[in-house]
């Protein structure tokens, strides 16, 4: 996992071609008028999906999930939410992995998560070892807005 800020990038995430086009991608802005929904970016290597919804209260278990095929980008554009973090092999499927959505989904309990707190223009990139369960209300429920990247692997 790795937290940091749009302006400070660059050099941190040139992992890959496809992690270099997701963020030249956020760098141009151009999008944060789009309406929800998927945005193409660079075919199945690279897209987004910019989300609106109202963050959840913590009471109870999460549901944290995983991908094998992309990395996904949090980024917040309005709003903050916290994203719980868990290591993929210290929990249990909930079901087995749909190949065709990438998802791995997992129920865990409140010990031993690791809490990001994300804000305006600040992300998250959750790899295929970072089970995460976004969403989650830092005071209280507010409205976010946010694109996930997905990035090939």
């Amino acid at each position: 996992m790795i937290i940091t800020t749009i302006k400070n990038d660059t050099n941190d995430l040139s992992l890959t071609p496809e992690f270099n086009i997701a963020l030249d991608f956020l760098h141009r802005e151009e999008w944060r008028d789009h309406k929800d929904g998927i945005i193409s970016i660079d075919g199945d290597r690279v897209y987004g999906n910019i989300l609106s919804y109202k963050t959840k209260i913590l009471n109870g278990p999460k549901k944290f999930e995983s991908h094998r095929k992309y990395a996904d980008i949090h980024y917040i554009i309005e709003g903050e939410e916290i994203l719980y973090q868990k290591p993929v092999d210290s929990l249990v499927p909930m079901m087995p992995y749909d190949d065709k959505n990438d998802v791995l989904l997992f129920e865990s309990a409140c010990a031993d998560v690791t809490p990001v707190i994300l804000t305006v223009k600040n992300f998250v990139v959750c790899f295929p070892e970072d089970a995460h369960a976004p969403a989650y209300c830092v005071h209280e429920p507010i409205h976010v807005r946010k694109i996930v990247i997905k990035v090939a692997l």
